[in-house]
């Protein structure tokens, strides 16, 4: 069938005598035609007829090419929208690849009307072709001026669009362009974001070095910029708490990701007390790290014993809306049970309840393990079976910390029980299990049973370690097996193992005491040759068998050379060197001269070989007196074994030899250890045995009191022991004032410092800096 004309050439007979004059050749070539053409153009866009119908003409789609769509959309500049439904209508419904120079005049026009998101839009389209970032650059700039726009933020929308799409580096050499090749600046906030973009891609130094090109050209950084510079200066502390001090003088609040990043980056490199003032002081701007974060730093304190620290961090969340979790209490319960303050553990664990937070498996070990250390069995074995009734399932760590009590409380038949029943369930005994029953069955002088359970370790892939070895090796030593505590020693070596101070002491322990000193002075020359370093116990040791075979003339040059190795000679090795030359001279030791060696053995922690001198002392006829049991009470109540302290205790009252130094002894050992209630019953106890407390005493509670910030039952304490006609020391004012002072109640703190001069008591440095706010509470001596 024949067509019609219309149905052949649907344009518009509006622009048919225009077409046939443009379109004498298929390309025009020559300005005039060029222009025609263009205003042909410019015509259909603007008019009102379909653009589809327009652009079927063969003429007009044979003729049309990228830099006729760049003249038209010039000439449409003042109608942003209409330019890019042009653009778009092409390139959707004609499939014509535009020139870079049409975007580049499109993103300006559209960013020049506010219609910022397909301006966006068709930027993310440009990056995606095969242009550097110079290229894009060139053409926006070029296109920029030849047009005279008034708004440059094409520029900055070219940065957010890198950033955006992973392209941080190419964003900066827009910026470098920018500032070098041209008068433009990008907004604050869009060099903000390209800071964060580099922050994000871990471009640290381009990003610090960005900010200085940033103040070098006078523009003033906001929040969000000092805040992923600060993010960037993660290692370089000390410039990133530098810009967080300016920051804060700015008045800028530091997003919770920089103020996080700069505080765990202190506390990974040592500087915990850093990080705890920088989040104090930007705590009181409402600024505060993630509870990650916060929970690290809690925890960090506590390892370097900051006590005062952790606890006013862990005050501090509450305060700034940040809800502790299971996490921030198990560290604070865990640090309170390795100090063996137990008390304050448990009254944390209960809080943890009451905050409505279930307990967790790790809580319950640091219960379990604080109650053992402390030799307090029963109250151990009751979180464990509690734990179970919760439905919490022992881990290995729980089951080898109760195993460890109990084999230190030599409860061997319980310790396998548990360890049957913990392999019973599948859980696989490591090597701390293994060390606790090796250490049990050695102390219990079961050697072949140490001996069996050392192979059944090695046999399940359990790898031994040097704590492994010390103990087998001290464990033949005592036993006199010298052959294989040295095979033993060998094997250890051999593994890679690093021998220790401890592994010397015992072999040379073992070696003097089977006679063989020569060969233990001998070992101990070797050693000093091949410079491993040997400690004062080491040599101990030495001395003591020398002087044991009244060999005082060789102890003597051991003590000399002790000197020349520089090791410094302590309490036991004068200890031996004082006993031996009297037992040599004929100088035989009374009651007197035995208390003081129990008495330097003691305070050494040599307490086995000063229980061999308390033998020695009964056998000799030398009845031991208060002062004597009170060494071993001292250093009892000192390691934490309350348990053996009590027992000593009750055997002094029964020889009528307890006092009130013996009691005070006593009450400072349950109040080191958080069990107060225990250390009031003593107290009681004290007084209905006709024994009365002093200044001491109640110093004892008052410190304790203080030291936990419970500064009204520190009062009660005190008011307690007014009542009871006891007057307090200066210590005991030092301690009250220092407490009043650090909980807020200067009142109370004035009167006892008004108090103190009314009573003529000089003032000791630390109350008089405590009200200064400037000295922590010294320890009890």
């Amino acid at each position: 069938m024949k067509l019609t004309r219309s149905q052949k050439l649907p344009l518009s007979s509006k622009y048919q005598p225009q077409l046939r004059t443009i379109c004498g050749k298929i390309f025009p070539d020559d300005e005039q035609s060029d222009a025609q053409f263009v205003s042909l153009l410019r015509n259909i866009v603007r008019g009102k007829h379909s653009w589809s119908s327009a652009f079927n003409n063969p003429f007009i789609t044979a003729s049309l090419r990228p830099h006729h769509v760049e003249k038209v959309l010039v000439e449409t500049l003042e109608d942003s929208r209409l330019a890019l439904r042009f653009f778009n209508f092409l390139g959707l419904h004609k499939n014509f690849n535009h020139s870079t120079a049409s975007f580049c005049i499109l993103i300006h026009a559209l960013v020049q009307s506010n219609l910022f998101w397909p301006a966006s839009s068709l930027l993310q389209t440009l990056l995606f072709r095969d242009l550097s970032p110079k290229e894009v650059f060139e053409e926006l700039l070029y296109w920029y001026r030849k047009c005279g726009f008034s708004l440059s933020l094409g520029f900055d929308l070219v940065i957010q669009s890198c950033v955006q799409n992973g392209r941080a580096l190419d964003a900066v050499l827009i910026f470098k362009l920018m500032t070098e090749e041209s008068d433009l600046l990008p907004e604050t906030r869009t060099l903000s974001g390209l800071l964060n973009g580099l922050a994000r891609a871990r471009q640290f130094h381009k990003a610090v070095e960005l900010f200085d090109h940033m103040l070098n050209l006078g523009l003033q950084p906001d929040v969000f910029a000092y805040t992923a510079v600060v993010r960037s200066l993660a290692e370089e502390f000390e410039l990133g708490v530098e810009l967080m001090n300016e920051m804060l003088g700015l008045g800028f609040v530091p997003s919770e990701a920089a103020l996080s990043g700069l505080v765990e980056g202190l506390r990974k490199t040592g500087r915990e007390l850093d990080a705890f003032d920088l989040v104090s002081r930007v705590g009181k701007r409402g600024a505060v790290p993630n509870l990650f974060v916060y929970n690290a730093l809690i925890n960090s304190l506590c390892r370097i014993d900051k006590r005062d620290e952790a606890m006013s961090l862990f005050k501090e969340m509450e305060m700034t809306g940040l809800v502790p979790n299971d996490v921030t209490y198990t560290i604070i319960i865990d640090f309170f049970c390795k100090k063996g303050e137990l008390d304050a553990a448990i009254q944390f664990f209960s809080a943890m309840g009451k905050a409505g937070i279930k307990p967790t498996v790790y809580s319950y070990n640091s219960l379990i393990y604080g109650h053992c250390r402390l030799r307090n069995l029963l109250k151990a074995e009751s979180f464990f079976h509690q734990m179970n009734e919760k439905g919490l399932t022992p881990t290995v760590v729980t089951y080898s910390a109760l195993i460890d009590g109990l084999c230190k409380e030599g409860e061997m038949h319980k310790a396998f029980r548990l360890y049957h029943e913990m392999t019973g369930k599948g859980i696989a005994p490591n090597v701390y299990t293994y060390n606790a029953l090796i250490f049990g069955l050695y102390r219990s002088n079961m050697i072949s049973e140490a001996c069996k359970l050392f192979d059944e370790m090695v046999g399940s892939n359990v790898v031994p370690n040097d704590v492994t070895y010390n103990i087998m090796i001290e464990g033949h030593c005592r036993a006199h097996d010298i052959v294989r505590a040295f095979k033993l020693f060998e094997e250890m070596i051999r593994r890679g193992l690093k021998p220790d101070t401890y592994t010397y002491r015992s072999l040379i322990s073992g070696l003097c005491s089977m006679g063989r000193v020569t060969e233990a002075k001998e070992f101990v020359d070797n050693l000093h040759k091949k410079h491993n370093k040997l400690n004062e116990m080491c040599y101990s040791a030495l001395l003591h068998g020398f002087c044991r075979e009244g060999r005082l003339t060789e102890a003597v040059r051991v003590a000399q050379e002790m000197v020349e190795r520089d090791v410094n000679m302590d309490l036991i090795c004068y200890t031996v060197l004082i006993d031996a030359t009297l037992r040599k001279n004929g100088v035989l030791p009374n009651a007197v001269t035995y208390t003081a060696l129990i008495n330097g053995l003691c305070k050494s922690g040599s307490i086995n070989k000063a229980e061999v001198l308390l033998k020695e002392m009964l056998v000799s006829g030398h009845l031991p007196n208060q002062v004597t049991y009170g060494c071993f009470l001292d250093h009892l109540t000192k390691i934490g074994d309350l348990k053996s302290a009590v027992e000593l205790h009750k055997a002094m009252l029964k020889g009528l030899l307890a006092n009130t130094a013996t009691y005070n002894m006593l009450i400072r050992g349950f109040c080191k250890s958080g069990r107060l209630q225990e250390a009031w019953e003593i107290l009681l106890e004290m007084t209905g045995n006709g024994i009365f407390p002093d200044c001491v005493t109640y110093s004892t509670f008052i410190y304790e009191y203080c030291r936990r910030g419970d500064i009204l039952e520190a009062i009660r304490s005190w008011e307690c022991m007014i009542r009871k006609g006891v007057k307090p020391d200066m210590l005991a004012y030092s301690f009250m004032i220092h407490g009043c002072c650090v909980s807020g109640h200067l009142a109370k703190a004035i009167e006892l410092r008004d108090e103190m001069t009314r009573m003529r008591i000089k003032q000791s440095r630390v109350t008089s800096d405590s009200l200064k706010g400037l000295q922590p509470l010294a320890k009890v001596p």
